[in-house]
C-alpha cells in the first residue's frame, strides 16, 4: 500500500502516470517578433466594374501580391440615408514586412482620401502577425527539448515504481498563441490611422509522451 501511494504521488507531482506505459506532459514557451504586416482592404465601385480595373488600380498603388476573397454586390450600410443604389464590394488581402506596413497603409490613406475612379470608397485595415513558417520553425526546434523532459518526467515515476523506462510508444501535440501586448494596426476606421507597439507573441507548445515501461 505504502509503495502504491508512493508511485500515485510521484506520477501526480510529474505530471506522468503509470498504466500499460508511462504518460508525461510537458510544455515550452517561446516568445516570437511579427514577421508579416497582413492587410484587408475592401473597394466600393459601380456595378460595371471588372475585377481587372481593380486590379490596375491596386497595381498603381503599389500594391502587387494580393488575393480577392470576395465580391459582393451590395447597398452601402455606413451612410446615412442609405443610398437607392447598389455598388460592388471588392475585399482583397496582401502580406507585407512589419517595416512596410505604414507604408502600404499610406497608399491606401491616399486612396481613401481621394478614390481613383471608378472606386468610390476605400476601407482597410492591418495587424501585425507571426506567420505560420515562423511558428513551425519554432515547433521544430522545441521538439527535441519537449522530448527531453517528457523523459526526464518519465523516468521519475518509472524510478520510483522499480520500472525500467523503454522507447516512446506515442505522441500528441497542441499550440496555444497570444500577444504579449495589445496587437500592432492600423486602420481607415472613423478614428485617425494609428498603431499600438508590439513585443512579441508567446507560443506554447504542449505535448504528452507515452513511454513503455517494464
Amino acid at each position: 500500500m505504502r509503495l502504491f501511494s508512493l508511485i500515485l504521488f510521484f506520477a501526480c507531482a510529474s505530471g506522468a502516470q503509470v498504466a500499460d506505459g508511462i504518460n508525461a506532459s510537458v510544455t515550452r514557451t517561446v516568445t516570437l517578433t511579427p514577421d508579416e504586416a497582413d492587410f484587408t482592404a475592401v473597394l466600393s465601385a459601380p456595378l460595371d466594374t471588372t475585377q481587372d480595373q481593380i486590379t490596375q488600380i491596386l497595381n498603381n498603388s503599389g500594391i502587387q501580391n494580393f488575393t480577392f476573397v470576395s465580391v459582393v454586390a451590395s447597398r452601402a450600410s455606413n451612410v446615412y440615408p442609405p443610398p437607392d443604389h447598389a455598388e460592388l464590394y471588392y475585399n482583397v488581402t496582401f502580406k507585407v514586412a512589419p517595416s512596410a506596413m505604414k507604408d502600404f497603409a499610406q497608399h491606401l490613406e491616399a486612396m481613401r482620401t481621394d478614390p481613383p475612379s471608378p472606386v468610390t470608397s476605400v476601407d482597410y485595415y492591418a495587424v501585425l502577425a507571426v506567420s505560420q513558417s515562423a511558428i513551425e520553425v519554432a515547433h521544430q526546434s522545441a521538439i527535441a527539448p519537449l522530448l527531453a523532459d517528457a523523459r526526464t518526467r518519465a523516468q521519475t515515476v518509472a524510478a520510483a515504481a522499480g520500472l525500467k523506462l523503454g522507447a516512446i510508444q506515442g505522441v500528441s501535440e497542441t499550440v496555444q498563441g497570444a500577444p504579449t501586448v495589445a496587437y500592432a494596426y492600423i486602420s481607415s476606421s472613423a478614428f485617425s490611422s494609428s498603431s499600438i507597439g508590439v513585443s512579441g507573441t508567446q507560443y506554447t507548445f504542449y505535448a504528452t509522451v507515452k513511454f513503455a515501461a517494464q
